[in-house]
């Protein structure tokens, strides 16, 4: 009888303390089989740090083309952070997971996930709001407010905060506190506490305060990863190239290429044009262009020198090749480029099909090609860093540099009003 009472308590006993996040983690995914995971480095200049932030101590840079091992991986707020090993240099450290291409597609089964080093994230002390504040047993989201209550903490009680919970490794709000003047745990909205006492100046839930706490738990949605779209899915290349305006404030269409000439438009960022040639090769050079969506032609400003550029051409693409135009309100313009529909091309290294074109954490790979693959590229985003194409009768998007081109990719027609980067909703 003793024996089964001392088997029960042992058994409630792991229970608390696996559903408990200040007592346990989840445990790590064992691998099933010894599997050596390696990782190339996608661009030049990439930082190895002592820590998964990028507040701690660089190390080291890898450049492209670099191959690492792989042992550990850890989520940082919505960040995947990627503990590598370079044997030949004695390197040991972390780099964000977007910059490298891992050799797998299901890694992560075969590493360890790696819990945040306490001396990284210190437990924080601040206190409530003015008001009292409900303490919820679990974080659940956008429907926290109708989940019971299992406590209320008093008005200004101090409180310590030992991390917070992500809805799909997003910041999903909550944190996880205990009670410096009683018993009370659980979790409570970011919101509903004064960080002043932990961040002075800072005295509402944000995203740096976030970015200094360490993920407890994480709580995966179904409808929450980017969906990508675009309202015009084929943009034809017309001109000499296809460019796009690249200033915040945007651009004005000229009828002549002076700043003193009547603005035919005022053009927005983002805006896709059809270059067909420059006044010169000099800094102070205009651009003869067609926007694309009004068929409406003029000059806009393109010094060459500007940062950022006011008119940012593809990848690769060497603006100083343009046609040099007599610079009056209507030049005599060469024929456009000969479209093309399709190109031949292959892979030329280990990289996965993704089916949207930039990298990010919930984007894993639908296949992993091998170096050498025949595929066809269908088009590619407006600045031609990334390309679509179909491989074994899937279509999906592969990176610049992991292919080989044959033929003038600017000739392709541009499939995603976006530049590389995850934040989609800037250029729909």
């Amino acid at each position: 009888m003793y024996k089964k009472l001392f088997f029960i308590l042992a058994l409630l006993l792991s229970i608390r303390l696996i559903n408990n996040p200040l007592k346990a983690l989840p445990l790590p995914v064992s691998a099933q089989e010894s599997v050596q995971i390696t990782a190339e480095v996608l661009y030049n200049n990439l930082n190895v740090r002592a820590e998964p932030t990028t507040r701690a101590e660089i190390l080291s840079r890898l450049q492209m083309g670099d191959v690492v091992n792989v042992d550990g991986y850890r989520y940082v707020r919505w960040y995947l952070w990627v503990h590598i090993v370079k044997p030949d240099a004695g390197l040991v450290g972390w780099v964000r997971a977007e910059y490298i291409e891992v050799s797998q597609a299901d890694w992560r089964q075969y590493v360890q996930e790696i819990s945040i080093a306490d001396s990284l994230y210190a437990p924080l002390q601040t206190m409530t709001q003015n008001y009292p504040v409900d303490v919820y047993s679990d974080p659940v989201g956008q429907y926290w407010r109708t989940q019971p209550v299992t406590g209320q903490l008093p008005p200004n009680s101090p409180v310590t905060v030992h991390g917070i919970a992500t809805i799909n490794y997003f910041q999903g709000g909550f944190v996880y506190v205990t009670q410096n003047e009683g018993n009370l745990e659980g979790w409570v909205y970011g919101y509903e506490l004064n960080w002043s006492a932990a961040f002075g100046d800072i005295y509402y839930f944000s995203e740096y305060v976030a970015d200094n706490l360490p993920v407890l738990t994480n709580y995966y949605v179904d409808y929450y990863p980017f969906e990508y779209s675009i309202d015009n899915p084929i943009i034809e290349v017309q001109g000499q190239v296809l460019a796009y305006v690249n200033i915040t404030s945007g651009l004005h269409l000229r009828v002549e290429p002076n700043l003193n000439a009547v603005i035919l438009e005022s053009l927005d960022n983002r805006t896709i044009l059809a270059v067909h040639g420059r006044t010169s090769n000099e800094n102070d050079a205009w651009a003869y262009v067609t926007v694309v969506t009004t068929g409406q032609n003029g000059w806009v400003y393109d010094p060459a020198t500007a940062s950022p550029q006011y008119i940012r051409y593809p990848e690769g693409f060497e603006r100083t090749t343009l046609p040099i135009l007599v610079p009056i309100a209507t030049p005599e313009i060469l024929p456009s480029v000969e479209p093309a529909t399709s190109l031949n091309g292959s892979t030329n290294r280990l990289i996965g099909l993704r089916n949207v074109p930039y990298f990010w954490v919930y984007n894993d790979f639908s296949q992993l090609l091998s170096t050498g693959t025949p595929l066809q590229i269908l088009g590619r985003n407006m600045n031609s860093t990334w390309f679509k194409v179909v491989v074994n009768g899937e279509d999906g998007w592969l990176p610049i540099q992991s292919l080989n081109i044959e033929g003038d990719f600017n000739r392709l027609p541009i499939l995603a009003l976006n530049d590389g980067s995850y934040d989609n909703s800037r250029f729909e």
